[in-house]
């Protein structure tokens, strides 16, 4: 089992590599009058970490509201 983790766990390693390295292009990213240049890999990761925070607050604000 611990030999399936460790496994799984390189093998995601690697995976983010092999994304990040395949993602470094810059982009520019426009909102309303903000410009903002960044690597294509950086932009995914912020839009992933503020979907997943939007999703928790919506789901801890769900819990309240059935009560």
């Amino acid at each position: 089992m611990k030999r399936a983790k460790m496994t799984a766990i390189i093998t995601l390693l690697v995976l983010c590599a092999v994304f990040i390295l395949q993602n470094t292009s810059t982009v520019e990213i426009t909102f309303i009058f903000w410009t903002v240049s960044m690597p294509r890999a950086v932009w995914i990761v912020v839009v992933l970490l503020v979907g997943i925070v939007i999703g928790a607050l919506l789901n801890h604000n769900k819990r309240y509201i059935f009560r």
